[in-house]
């Protein structure tokens, strides 16, 4: 090898040896450069913290469940039917009042009249009780009756307006109502309320107990909630309802009732003076199944202010609350509200940075703010 080509060759190996040198520093620059900028700030005393500003912003608190809207019915004594259903007349939900025909059983129709004893046996002619009296009633309510005082016995003008209502029925006229033919209701009007399999067209009626009844005015309107839930919705909490188009204000009600062999808990949601929240249109709702109605309750009403994560709240010894600037100082503010591990505070400027810790050894207040369920 000649002189020169080893030069060249030492000239070159020095040159890759400068590079690969040149290449290492620089990675290992960037590689503390990097760590210093990510690593957060440390003090004299080793505490580690990051640093926020006071900002504007809103804390609040909310939870979202679904409520739901459940007519309840209450059945009523209807065991006088034997025979096959050959019409009805109303559907379950309908308002019914005096002498409506609900239904027919062998062509024979069954109407509704005001009374708290129920049809138990036929009415004819020399009986007298409370039921006769009710069908004296519902006869004058009908026009049938001639007498402004009805007396409860079954006498000659009791028979002529019975035979007078049946004719304008279009049936035999037999001067006596039999068991089957009314069906008598406590309250009118009334919501009515079947069993849509039991009484149907072509269905064999041998009896109607537990199948017929009424509704009540208004649906049950509550929240299934977990045994947590049920301690933030105290009774009195704001509450949103929606339905399709319609927007309820309500608020969570008195009545809670845990189901059975559950933690569930069902707590009732009205309108602010305690009627059904659904207002005026109720009985737009279904009655044959449950309805599900979004629900925001606001556990935290939100309040607009100045803005810091809890975590930068200290308490002292004394129970004052404070934060600590960015040089160390530490400013008393006064804490407003408090949700979602944000505060409201008083007492330092917005824009003002504060300390954060990264581990906190010192004694902070709780985060009494509630996040969405």
């Amino acid at each position: 090898m000649s002189a020169a080509s080893a030069r060249r060759r030492s000239l070159s190996v020095r040159f890759w040896l400068t590079v690969i040198f040149i290449v290492a520093l620089i990675s290992v620059a960037g590689t503390w450069s990097l760590a210093t900028i990510l690593r957060p700030t440390t003090t004299d005393l080793g505490e580690q913290y990051s640093l926020v500003s006071v900002s504007e912003g809103s804390v609040g608190s909310s939870i979202r469940l679904n409520a739901v809207a459940r007519w309840e019915s209450q059945t009523i004594p209807a065991s006088n039917f034997d025979g096959i259903i050959t019409e009805v007349n109303v559907s379950p939900g309908q308002v019914v009042d005096v002498g409506a025909e609900v239904f027919t059983v062998n062509l024979q129709g069954a109407y509704i009249a005001r009374g708290d004893v129920p049809m138990f046996r036929t009415l004819t002619q020399d009986v007298s009780g409370k039921d006769v009296l009710q069908l004296q009633n519902f006869l004058l309510e009908l026009g049938y009756y001639p007498y402004a005082e009805p007396n409860s016995k079954f006498d000659s003008a009791t028979r002529q307006a019975v035979i007078e209502w049946q004719k304008s029925r279009g049936v035999a006229v037999t001067g006596e109502v039999s068991p089957a033919e009314i069906v008598f209701l406590p309250q009118l009007p009334a919501r009515i309320w079947f069993d849509t399999e039991k009484i149907a067209v072509g269905a064999s009626l041998t009896n109607a107990e537990q199948s017929l009844g009424v509704y009540g005015n208004a649906p049950r309107v509550f929240v299934s909630a977990t045994a947590y839930q049920s301690t933030i919705l105290s009774a009195g909490t704001p509450v949103t309802v929606s339905w399709g188009e319609h927007t309820w204000e309500g608020i969570v009600g008195n009545e809670r009732e845990t189901v059975k062999n559950s933690e569930t808990v069902e707590i009732s949601i009205t309108a602010p003076d305690g009627t059904p929240i659904c207002g005026d249109i109720c009985h737009e709702l279904s009655f044959t199944t449950d309805t599900l109605l979004p629900l925001q309750a606001i556990v935290i009403p939100e309040q607009h202010g100045l803005v810091v994560p809890s975590a930068a709240i200290m308490t002292g010894a004394a129970g004052e609350t404070m934060v600590i600037n960015a040089a160390g100082e530490k400013l008393p503010v006064t804490v407003l509200q408090q949700a979602r591990g944000m505060t409201l505070i008083e007492g330092v400027p917005v824009g003002t940075q504060l300390r954060l810790p990264a581990v906190s050894s010192r004694s902070e207040t709780e985060n009494v703010g509630m996040v969405d369920e």
